[in-house]
């Protein structure tokens, strides 16, 4: 059971992060016919599933052959991913849950006479930003569901309403917010302010990421729980974050935590950027063509139908991410080859153009991480000029971030203490 922020790059997630192979129930509307029905189900893995709300006649909304072929699958031992919300939204919380994943469950276990027990894992993915390339996505997955402690009863439809809860409790256990802190922009943006220092003050390394997830899923809990038990302290620190934010966010330093860098240091970025500076040249040069492109039709003909509220029958904004990486395989894949053709046609160097794909690839891969450290190292350089040419705002900024941050500790220590 996995939520679904991203359309179906989280599929391919999975995918890529399970040594199983796995089969995928998937919106019956996208097979079609032909060719394309029989790479998506014999190819791809995927079960086609009707979703009566997106069916006019009501006649053909009947899931009866999905269900018995999912039946047969896992009493089989086979792995089915399953997204019980039943579309996708790009959110960081468990929206509401169908109840085919407990059905499919007592279904199965139905099927195979009680003789195999089906497990019900819960998967939480976490994107830092589901939209934007290169940025960083922890999938959580979880124990098997154990469903021995509710109560009993014999009515089928309590019975899927009471285990559907359950997996709706696991799975947001796997993500960062639950739905009401995700809306509470206090919560939200302090928690954002003090991520960094709690992250210092544990050791916790770059590249760490599941220790970061767990440290902010309980500094989240924590601000939270703190906030609605003060008032007054929750109107003090919406005040003061959103006076921070405002001023912060004007510098253009949104999405950029200078304090942790600084706590960081630069030294590692910008030995990074010097002795690497000729081969990440050779992968901009080689791959700026595409990557203008690509960027260029996602501006053009994608990106405006993905823009603003979402209406049935136009494409869904969640997915923005998944388009876009399409795009760009596709545009980077027709410039290798073409790269390759007209490289193979100048050189009578056997299977050359086999070392021109390797170069490519590493060189560019290169260039996307030094264009990575580089804009980090220019934008925390930036920072310390600003703090230089305003002095005064910025100790007054940083005073105040301070403050908040003070308060809030303090606050957790006597928490801790009692």
């Amino acid at each position: 059971m996995c939520n679904h922020p991203s359309a179906f790059l989280d599929p391919l997630l999975l995918a890529i992060t399970s040594k199983k192979p796995l089969y995928f129930l998937a919106g019956a509307e996208w097979f079609g016919k032909g060719i394309k029905n029989y790479i998506f189900r014999e190819q791809f893995n995927m079960i086609p599933v009707i979703r009566p709300w997106l069916v006019k006649d009501k006649t053909k909304a009947s899931n009866k052959e999905m269900f018995e072929e999912c039946f047969k699958s896992l009493s089989e031992g086979k792995n089915i991913i399953i997204f019980p919300e039943a579309s996708s939204v790009s959110v960081p919380y468990i929206r509401e849950l169908k109840t085919g994943a407990a059905r499919l469950k007592v279904g199965a276990e139905s099927y195979n006479g009680g003789t195999k027990e089906i497990d019900i894992i819960p998967v939480g993915v976490n994107y830092q930003n589901s939209h934007r390339a290169q940025t960083k996505v922890l999938v959580n997955i979880g124990e098997p569901i154990d469903f021995s402690g509710l109560d009993p009863v014999r009515d089928d439809k309590l019975k899927t309403a009471q285990m559907t809860e359950t997996i709706r409790s696991k799975m947001s256990e796997l993500v960062l917010y639950t739905e009401e802190m995700a809306h509470d922009v206090t919560v939200r943006e302090t928690a954002r302010m003090l991520h960094s220092e709690i992250k210092v003050s544990l050791g916790l390394q770059p590249g760490d990421e599941a220790g970061a997830f767990r440290t902010k899923k309980s500094l989240i809990k924590m601000v939270h729980d703190m906030l609605q038990k003060d008032r007054q302290l929750m109107d003090d620190v919406h005040q003061k974050v959103m006076v921070f934010y405002r001023v912060y966010d004007r510098l253009k330093f949104k999405g950029f935590d200078p304090f942790y860098y600084e706590h960081r240091g630069i030294r590692g970025d910008v030995f990074y950027l010097i002795f690497l500076l000729p081969l990440a040249a050779i992968g901009f040069a080689l791959t700026i063509v595409p990557y203008l492109v690509a960027g260029a039709l996602f501006r053009t003909f994608i990106l405006p139908k993905v823009s603003g509220e979402y209406k049935q029958g136009e494409l869904n904004p969640a997915f923005a991410g998944s388009l876009g990486f399409s795009v760009a395989l596709l545009v980077f894949v027709i410039w290798y080859v073409i790269s390759a053709f007209v490289f193979a046609s100048n050189t009578s160097i056997p299977y050359a153009w086999i070392g021109l794909f390797v170069v490519m690839y590493a060189t560019g891969y290169i260039a996307l991480q030094y264009s990575s450290r580089l804009i980090r190292v220019v934008r925390y350089l930036q920072w310390k000029s600003i703090r230089k040419l305003y002095k005064n705002d910025i100790d007054h900024l940083v005073a105040e971030r301070n403050d908040i941050i003070a308060k809030l500790l303090s606050l957790r220590d006597k928490r801790t203490v009692t």
